[in-house]
Formats: structure tokens, sequence, C-alpha cells
């Protein structure tokens, strides 16, 4: 009787824990849809993808609009579009977040002699958007920065529309630890 009595207290923490998980992951949803919702108002129906990857809000930016082939200078549209994104991400001042640059597979050296890989030229364009970021009022302890080079890719490489889609910039919505659901005890 005791054994049973050990194994249902055993099986009531175990559903506590499983509920609580799941209001967790339902209060971050919520925040993810909210965020997504001022994304979606500021930039209307183009410009920006927003996908769930590894349980994190990611939003995708393409290349086309940031920077030009080779280069980490920011086109003029690209600082409008991130002029738009730092007006949202203002508005979350208890969330942070990692921007990562991605290329495609063509060697930059056939594109350019700025960068020595597409590792480099990805982590100079995440930088240069980070930058922007806080020029527009982005607190700089939100803001991380990371090159994937041509290591992510979204599509296969095989032609010139897959490489459009793997040039990105990602803004990777990092979860706040209240957020984690608690591991369990072994």
């Amino acid at each position: 009787a005791a054994s049973c009595q050990s194994e249902l207290a055993g099986c009531r923490g175990a559903a506590k824990t499983e509920q609580s998980a799941r209001e967790l992951a339902e209060k971050r949803a919520e925040a993810y849809r909210a965020l997504a919702a001022k994304l979606r108002a500021a930039f209307g129906d183009e410009g920006l993808d927003i996908i769930i990857r590894d349980g994190r809000l990611v939003v995708q930016l393409p290349n086309a609009i940031l920077f030009d082939s080779g280069s980490r200078d920011l086109k003029p549209e690209g600082k409008e579009a991130l002029g738009k994104l730092a007006g949202v991400l203002k508005t979350q001042s208890d969330r942070r977040f990692l921007i990562a640059g991605h290329t495609d597979n063509i060697p930059v050296a056939k594109k350019s002699t700025a960068f020595r890989s597409n590792w480099e030229l990805s982590t100079q364009r995440a930088t240069t958007a980070v930058e922007a970021l806080v020029g527009f009022g982005v607190k700089p302890t939100q803001l991380g920065a990371a090159g994937y080079g041509e290591f992510m890719p979204e599509t296969p490489n095989d032609d010139e529309k897959g490489r459009a889609n793997n040039r990105r910039l990602e803004v990777i919505v990092m979860p706040n630890a209240s957020e984690i659901p608690p591991v369990p005890k072994l």
C-alpha cells in the first residue's frame, strides 16, 4: 500500500509539472503571437517572414533589401527596414535578440576580396545590423550578433532562387528564463 501511495504521489507531481510546462508554453506562444502581430503591422505583407524554429520566434529579412552582393554596407531600403524593426524591438524591453547573418554557398572570394569567407561576411552583416538597430534606439544589452555563413541554408543552393532564399538576416527572439519549463529531477 505504501508503494502505491508513493507511486500515486509521483504521478500527481508529474501531472502538475506537465500542466505547469503547458502553461509556460502557452504563455510563450501568446507573447510570440503578440510580437508577430506587431511586426506584421509594421511591415505589412512584405519584407519579412516569421517562423518558429526550435521553439524560438525567428524573423527573416531577405538580403536583397539589406545588402548588395559581397557588401556589409546597408542599402537605403535596408536602413528603412531595420528602422521599422527597431520600432517594434524597442517595445520588448524584457527580451533579447540574436541577429544572425546567413549567406549562400558561393565562395565569397568569387564575389569580393573584402572578406576571407562567407562566415566573415555573414558576421559583418549581422554586426552592421546590430549597430543600426542600436542607432535606432534598441538597447545594446538586448542584442547579439552571429554569422552562420552558408551552413544553415533554408533551401538547396542549386539555383539562383535557392541561393537568394539563403542570403538573409534573421532576428531570433531569445526566450526569457521564466518561459523555460523546469527540467525534471532525474
